[in-house]
C-alpha cells in the first residue's frame, strides 16, 4: 500500500492471527527459537543456523540452542553403550580402561625418551 508499518504492528497483530485459528498465545518472537530448534534437529549445521538468525559469533548461537541436539546425546549414549557391552574392545579400536591407561604410559615414556635425545614428543 506504501504506507509505513507501525513498529508496534506484529506485536500487536499476532495475538490476533494466532486467536483467530485457534492457536495458544506464544510470543512473536518464540518464532525464531523454533525455527532454530527446529533446524538443529533437522541436522542443519550449527554454523548455517547461526549465519540464519543473524548471530556474530557461533559461541552466542551454541549457548542458546546446543542443549536441543538430542541426536548428539542419543549418538553419545551409543557409543558408550557400544563400547561397554563389546566383547573385546581392542579387537573393535576402541580404547577403555586398562587400554587407555596404557595409552597414558606410553605417553610418558615417549617423552621422557624424547627428552633424553633432547627433542619433544610429538603426541
Amino acid at each position: 500500500m506504501g504506507t509505513l508499518i507501525s513498529p508496534h504492528y506484529l506485536t500487536s497483530a499476532f495475538p490476533k492471527l494466532l486467536d483467530k485459528n485457534g492457536l495458544r498465545h506464544i510470543r512473536f518472537h518464540d518464532l525464531r527459537h523454533s525455527c532454530a530448534s527446529l533446524l538443529l534437529a533437522n541436522d542443519v549445521p550449527m554454523k548455517q543456523i547461526q549465519e540464519w538468525l543473524g548471530h556474530s559469533d557461533i559461541s552466542t548461537t551454541a549457548n542458546i540452542y546446543s542443549h536441543l541436539d538430542y541426536k548428539s546425546k542419543l549418538t553419545f549414549v551409543n557409543v558408550m553403550d557400544n563400547i561397554l557391552s563389546l566383547p573385546d574392545t581392542a579387537q573393535a579400536g576402541w580404547r577403555t580402561g586398562v587400554l587407555a591407561g596404557n595409552h597414558v604410559h606410553r605417553c610418558t615414556f615417549e617423552k621422557r625418551k624424547a627428552q633424553s635425545y633432547g627433542r619433544k614428543a610429538l603426541i
